[in-house]
């Protein structure tokens, strides 16, 4: 998946953001908004209407290949399905699909954030900031282990005693 370009607009004109994906349709899609799920926006591409200055930011689209994907396990399989059928993608820069897939997915959550900024979203946002966001679910992926060949006892390797697996 290729993200969006920079682009600029002004105030009150509209913005049309696309990502352009390989694989075989039907494909469905869900924008975030400054690392926020925007409730609704799951076609490609997406339009802004009327566009006003608190709609600046950074936005992301994500392929969602199942409805049921919340997390790295299922999406990790989820990636599997989508390449059945289809040639299998070169490496890139030296890293496998799968491994390009998990980067991906940590770079889409995580974020740098100061330590004052960490300490006031944990008083003020439901969510995890991003480490823990990427780190928590890709530590129970047996999918990410294997893709990264990660042993018992590696640091994104949780034991199985702690492990946890939703779906």
């Amino acid at each position: 998946i290729t993200q969006p370009a920079n682009q600029t607009t002004t105030v009150g004109a509209s913005a049309t953001i696309s990502v352009t994906v390989g694989g075989s349709t039907p494909l469905s899609y869900q924008w975030r908004f400054n690392g926020n799920n925007i409730p609704g926006a799951t076609l490609n591409p997406l339009v802004l209407n009327n566009v006003q200055t608190n709609q600046a930011g950074n936005y992301k689209g994500f392929l969602v290949a199942d409805a049921k994907i919340r997390g790295a396990g299922t999406t990790g399989a989820s990636l599997q399905k989508s390449l059945q059928g289809n040639p299998r993608p070169a490496e890139s820069e030296g890293f496998t699909p799968e491994q390009q897939f998990f980067i991906s997915w940590g770079q889409s959550r995580g974020d740098e954030v100061r330590p004052e900024t960490q300490r006031q979203m944990v008083l003020t946002d439901p969510h995890p900031i991003g480490k823990y966001r990427v780190n928590g679910p890709l530590s129970n992926s047996s999918e990410f282990q294997k893709a990264f060949h990660c042993k018992a006892g590696d640091p994104m390797v949780r034991p199985p005693e702690k492990k946890c697996e939703v779906w």
